[in-house]
């Protein structure tokens, strides 16, 4: 009933239901549960303390909304990659059917299972990222002394640009101005593509008074390609802002500069 963000943070109780040492994604494979063959998924035995405790429970199972209110939810947590070129990002759906919960137990002497779905569920992901010793470090710092032009973007909570025109109002301040076309180019730098590919596109959003981003007014043109789409040959994002532009010279927008981001970040 609420909305979460990634930098929300959970309790989770002590002790772990399950753990392992090593797991390699395949996300091409699939799996066989008993005797059906199903899509790839990622299928982790839990405690049976846990199923023991559910077994036991009386009025928490007498409804859902009992159930909810006692069973808060599941916390999967990923230890963070050691070595060079370990780990892996993996994206796992969570409104697919086969997103549940199942317990398995007995009832005079007959084998039985029961699910807690989970595609319906809230659910919220959580990164959390270290730039130590890095040249992102230096910028979040504002001790970048010789990397000024050159930014970074990470998707999954990492990193955004901000970009600011300080005196494009000062610029066109001598009469009326008509713009007719301004377009943004964010170039990639060569050999920069060493350990993660060129993401396919780029979102540009408008910031306000708060820090808090909105559409670009060209973003919501229909007669126009707004942009973001890379150009591997130029090596280029391009932006059309012209009419957001234009709407502040004529004093129907603020100018707080912009933010760009990796799509779905």
């Amino acid at each position: 009933d609420s909305s979460y963000y990634t930098n929300t943070t959970f309790d989770s109780l002590p002790g772990d239901l399950a753990t392992t040492n090593l797991f390699t994604p395949r996300p091409s494979d699939s799996v066989m549960v008993g005797t059906t063959k199903q899509g790839p998924q990622l299928r982790i035995r839990l405690a049976d303390t846990l199923a023991s405790t559910i077994v036991s429970l009386t009025t928490e199972l007498a409804s859902s909304d009992n159930w909810k209110a006692y069973f808060k939810g599941l916390y999967i947590k990923v230890d963070a990659a050691t070595g060079t070129n370990t780990g892996s990002i993996l994206y796992l759906s969570p409104t697919s059917a086969y997103t549940k919960m199942t317990l398995y137990y007995h009832a005079d002497m007959v084998a039985k299972s029961y699910d807690f779905t989970l595609s319906n569920a809230a659910r919220v992901n959580h990164q959390v990222h270290n730039y130590t010793g890095s040249p992102v470090e230096a910028q979040l710092n504002n001790t970048a002394s010789n990397d000024t032009l050159r930014t970074y973007i990470q998707s999954m909570a990492g990193l955004k640009a901000h970009i600011f025109f300080p005196y494009f109002e000062d610029i066109f301040s001598s009469g009326k101005i008509l713009i007719n076309k301004a377009e943004l180019e964010i170039t990639v730098p060569s050999g920069t593509e060493t350990l993660f590919s060129t993401p396919t596109s780029l979102l540009l959003a408008a910031r306000d008074s708060t820090g808090g981003l909105t559409f670009v007014a060209d973003y919501l043109d229909q007669l126009i390609s707004f942009g973001g789409t890379y150009n591997s040959t130029e090596r280029t994002y391009k932006f059309n802002i012209g009419r957001h532009l234009q709407r502040i010279l004529d004093g129907n927008l603020d100018n707080y500069g912009f933010s760009l981001n990796i799509i779905g970040s």
